[in-house]
């Protein structure tokens, strides 16, 4: 854990109060103002380990964005059933989870995130659903709470169960792709996000939004999305920098995404974060962002 200087807090406080516009050439969005708070659901202790590397790059994104603040509740390791998946050893299991844990709570000192809003799904499960369940009552037509969901539905509708019907409204679920909407194991302490959710744009109440599936075209390079080869990250996440801490968080997170994945990057939950902070839901939002505008974005000077 290393402190952060007061030049890089100066700086990170008046993004939070002057967002100014305009990328480079190549970058397609710019940073925008959020009314609302955001929530997050990260699994990455089971099956799929993108979100070992898409914590991370998701969190220092929002740092960067001056919208650190803006964060609530991050829950990790949601995938409660379980941890792995088939067929690995139960050091392997264990060794999944740790690295999962690793990520959220690595991102959480270094970036200079609360504590108190990271919660181990998998350890505790009542006490994050209680958490998200308590910031979800906040929820106003003022102060939206938008929840990415990163992982099983589990943990969402766990605590979104627990909130009044007249609160659900001021709350916004956003999802990326088909697979969390249907993961339950059969399990029947599980939930499931129904087709009519994506038509109606209705999920127990709340708001629903489901946004481009943020892995991109497979097998393609530098497509609209964040799985892709490592050759379109590797040099700008390590080159030298003036700002010494954007430079040393860079190559940390670097680092994480390829513990997760050694030979192609996938932090593809990472691209939801990138929706909110260049507007989401409220103001379009991009949603075929790629290494190339996370490259214009941190090479900015704000």
């Amino acid at each position: 854990m290393k402190t952060l200087s007061t030049v890089r807090i100066s700086a990170r406080l008046l993004l939070g109060c002057v967002l100014v516009a305009g990328f480079a050439a190549q970058a397609q969005a710019q940073v925008k103002p959020l009314q609302g708070r955001i929530a997050i659901s990260a699994d990455g202790n089971a099956h799929d380990r993108d979100d070992i590397g898409g914590t991370p790059v998701g969190l220092l994104i929002l740092e960067h964005a001056g919208m650190k603040g803006k964060l609530v509740h991050y829950g990790y390791n949601s995938h409660v059933w379980y941890d792995g998946k088939d067929g690995m050893t139960s050091q392997q299991r264990q060794q999944q989870r740790l690295d999962m844990t690793g990520s959220a709570r690595g991102a959480q000192q270094r970036f200079g995130y609360p504590a108190n809003v990271f919660k181990d799904v998998r350890s505790n499960p009542e006490a994050a659903y209680e958490h998200l369940e308590a910031e979800m009552r906040k929820s106003t037509a003022n102060n939206r709470l938008y929840v990415l969901v990163g992982g099983p539905y589990h943990h969402v509708c766990a605590a979104l169960a627990e909130v009044p019907n007249n609160i659900r409204d001021n709350i916004t679920i956003v999802n990326h792709g088909d697979s969390n909407p249907t993961h339950t194991h059969s399990n029947p302490t599980g939930c499931t996000v129904p087709q009519s959710a994506f038509s109606s744009g209705r999920f127990m109440g709340a708001r629903f939004v489901d946004i481009r599936n943020q892995n991109g075209v497979p097998n393609a390079v530098n497509a609209d999305g964040f799985k892709n080869p490592y050759t379109l990250w590797t040099s700008w996440m390590n080159q030298n920098r003036s700002d010494k801490d954007l430079e040393d968080d860079l190559k940390w997170t670097y680092s994480r995404m390829k513990l997760a994945f050694p030979s192609k990057a996938d932090v593809s939950d990472a691209g939801m974060v990138w929706y909110m902070v260049t507007g989401g839901p409220a103001s379009n939002g991009q949603q075929d962002g790629n290494p190339d505008d996370l490259k214009a974005f941190f090479n900015k000077t704000f």
